[in-house]
């Protein structure tokens, strides 16, 4: 969508209260994540990083978020990975879709007859009761944010805890409070989940170094390569905190650059240092080329990670990894 309905509807999400107050959501973030690592840290090990954490997180959150029961987390989980998947049939793909049209047409029934403090809410209350918008385009935005809120955050999580299981030497920024914010933008450039070329049309000729795209042209633009740009980035292989990353393209760029980054931002920065503070000595618990990653999703990310820590002092045998 170009503006300016593009521009109208963008501001009905990013003038939000829940998406413009990101500071109000991180008590309930941390709720969650203390939550999450106090189940964790009473299971057997190994346990799944993914399954038990860095997927659970996000999907807890954005649920709040949308108002979305928790138990109904499974039609949005199940439905995103298909959309997700490059392999999957159009037909696949194209029911997915309709199951989560579906799902939202209900959600949003559903808060219009008994509103609560919620995203959906304020859309319907504020924008659809209004006249601003109709139901259909309220589907419409809570489709990429719903689909898209949780799955991109859980792989850049996973993938964020392996990177330092990598660079154990970056473990210790986590300790301080003050770093951690640009440890994260690094993380987001060395990673960039967003695997798939966004799709784009020149509307007027562009001069990129040497070559020139005309109007009318269609571009393709791979934001990990661009992330990974020697002229911008020197060195940028490199995990690197003190390099100054806040310029990279993960969130994309410009007037579609995403409206849920703040949130992701500030998940990221809970949720990493919590983690290694409450699971002392986290490690992978099969040999690093043994992980497994996504290589058949348009977002990459991390398919399992089994972990290790160490028990606390005088904790029985029950914790521990069985034979």
């Amino acid at each position: 969508m170009d503006a300016p309905e593009h521009t109208e509807l963008r501001q009905v999400v990013v003038r939000s209260a829940l998406m413009t107050g990101v500071e109000r959501l991180r008590p309930l973030i941390r709720r969650h994540v203390d939550e999450l690592l106090a189940e964790l840290a009473r299971l057997p090990q190994p346990v799944d990083l993914v399954e038990r954490f860095t997927l659970a997180l996000p999907v807890r959150v954005i649920c709040d978020l949308f108002g979305v029961p928790i138990e109904d987390r499974k039609v949005f989980e199940r439905c995103a990975v298909i959309v997700a998947r490059r392999s999957a049939p159009g037909i696949e793909v194209a029911a997915a879709y309709a199951s989560l049209t579906e799902y939202l047409g209900r959600l949003v029934d559903a808060k219009n007859e008994k509103p609560a403090d919620d995203l959906v809410s304020e859309l319907v209350v504020k924008h659809y009761r209004t006249g601003r918008i109709t139901k259909g385009q309220v589907i419409g935005l809570g489709l990429p944010l719903l689909t898209g809120g949780h799955a991109t955050t859980a792989h850049q999580l996973a993938l964020s805890v392996v990177s330092l299981l990598r660079n154990r030497e970056q473990v210790s920024l986590l300790a301080d409070p003050a770093s951690v914010p640009a440890l994260v933008d690094e993380l987001l450039r060395h990673l960039t989940v967003v695997h798939f070329g966004l799709r784009r049309v020149a509307v007027e000729d562009i001069a990129v170094g040497a070559t020139v795209i005309r109007a009318g042209e269609g571009v393709v633009l791979a934001l990990q390569s661009a992330n990974r740009d020697p002229a911008v980035f020197p060195d940028p292989e490199r995990l690197d905190p003190t390099r100054g990353s806040r310029g990279h393209v993960a969130f994309g760029y410009g007037a579609h650059r995403c409206p849920g980054q703040g949130l992701a931002r500030a998940e990221l920065e809970i949720a990493l240092p919590a983690l290694f503070h409450s699971l002392p000595g986290l490690r992978p618990a099969v040999p690093f080329e043994k992980i497994t990653f996504e290589e058949d999703s348009l977002l990459y990310g991390v398919r399992d990670l089994p972990v290790l820590w160490d028990p606390p002092p005088g904790a029985s045998d029950c914790g521990k990894r069985s034979e």
